[in-house]
């Protein structure tokens, strides 16, 4: 896109996407409904790992969110975690 984000939906997992920005950043993205807002978590640059090892990834943060883990929520902790006093 000349603007913006474009999102390559997947046709195998609904809410898995590669994301390509306007300066043609690739990055990988999925969607979740996590306590009713829809939620999406940016995981890694596309093409570091094969398609079908995105699609393993992707399965576990949904299998998280549908057992009501939050997993931006489990991110933003491990990072404040690392912060030193």
């Amino acid at each position: 896109p000349t603007v913006g984000q474009v999102f390559v939906r997947d046709t195998i997992i609904k809410g898995f996407a590669p994301r390509i920005t306007a300066s043609r950043a690739k990055s990988l993205v999925v969607e979740e409904r996590v306590n009713r807002d829809v939620k999406r978590l940016t995981f890694g640059r596309f093409g570091a790992l094969t398609v079908e090892q995105e699609r393993k990834e992707v399965l576990k943060l949904i299998g998280k969110t549908a057992i009501g883990l939050n997993p931006i929520a489990e991110r933003e902790h491990v990072r404040f975690a690392q912060v030193p006093p």
